[in-house]
């Protein structure tokens, strides 16, 4: 196998996987909208309604939901779209894959008001559900800024790159 055909091959392999994920995540997300944390209202004129509508962090869980759902879905959307031309989908490849990772970003952040949502008389549990879902997610982001792939498919990182790597060599991270 020469370079051009495990180029090829490596690309394809991204395009699958990217579009596997995003249709997970569109599922996960649809269901969480419809199994709503705290359950509906089961009697009385607002029969059928979401239980804590009123909560700010409810609030949040539906918004974090809805980003996870629709770049997901547009996600998908531009695979399929693209499906028919090989170019068209390299060309499109790091905007669907960034679509799937906001929406795997907005899938944790529904995760996490829907935790503090539903375990809002347990505080303590909740904000530790909170603090364990941002050491994840600032994780996640230090080390793709560290990674030195990541430069290549994002171009705009360097210098955030730059600025992360001068913080972890100054606190002696690294």
């Amino acid at each position: 196998m020469d370079n051009a055909e495990k180029l090829d091959f490596g690309k394809r392999n991204a395009l699958e996987t990217n579009l596997l994920v995003a249709m997970l995540v569109a599922t996960v997300s649809f269901a969480a909208a419809f199994t709503m944390p705290g359950g509906y209202k089961s009697d009385g004129p607002d029969q059928g309604l979401a239980n804590l509508t009123a909560k700010v962090a409810f609030k949040a869980f539906v918004i974090f939901d809805t980003i996870a759902f629709l770049f997901s879905i547009l996600a998908v959307g531009l695979q399929l779209d693209t499906s028919q031309s090989y170019i068209a989908q390299i060309r499109y490849m790091n905007v669907a894959g960034l679509c799937t990772r906001i929406s795997i970003f907005g899938m944790a952040l529904a995760f996490v008001s829907g935790m503090h949502v539903v375990l809002a008389k347990s505080i303590g549990l909740a904000i530790t559900a909170e603090v364990m879902s941002g050491c994840l997610i600032l994780s996640y982001s230090v080390v793709g800024a560290v990674d030195p792939t990541m430069s290549a498919r994002l171009p705009c990182i360097n210098r955030y790159k730059r600025n992360v790597l001068h913080l972890l060599f100054h606190y002696g991270v690294i």
